[in-house]
């Protein structure tokens, strides 16, 4: 499957040879336009496909007919709710997969160490889990991130 890079790669050749090919015969500005929407278009589905991988690697389905279920819990640690969720899984033998927001987890450190020793996956959601985030500068975001 075709990455982000090779795309934009592409999509920047396509562009100088329509270019080019304007000095010569005169293109029409609609070949620019559909040039870049048909790029916006497939960036729009590769971020709404998470199933394309087209801007990292993903891994979004277990084994047809292996019977297995993924847990995953989003947005905590909470002080509230947590806990009781973590003694319902120790209790029942299950393992589940948390992503946590780093504000939340600095907040709730015990949960967080709990989670891990009692063998949990822990994953991030960014420091804050804005709304804003994808409009958010590269700086900003490799900040939230670590």
């Amino acid at each position: 499957m075709l990455k982000y890079r090779s795309i934009s790669i592409i999509f920047i050749c396509i562009l100088i040879l329509v270019a080019a090919c304007d000095v010569f015969f005169r293109i029409p500005a609609v070949i620019y336009a559909g040039t870049i929407i048909a790029y916006i278009a497939l960036l729009a589905w590769g971020s709404a496909d998470i199933s394309s991988n087209l801007f990292i690697e993903t891994l979004y389905r277990g084994k047809m007919g292996s019977k297995t279920l993924a847990l995953t819990f989003d947005d905590g640690p909470d002080n509230r709710t947590s806990p009781a969720l973590l003694e319902v899984l120790e209790k029942e033998g299950v393992k589940a997969a948390f992503f946590v927001i780093g504000r939340k987890a600095e907040e709730n450190c015990s949960l967080l160490r709990r989670m891990d020793s009692d063998g949990h996956l822990i994953g991030g959601h960014s420091y804050s889990h804005s709304n804003l985030f994808d409009l958010f500068s590269r700086r900003r975001m490799l900040g939230e991130l670590n």
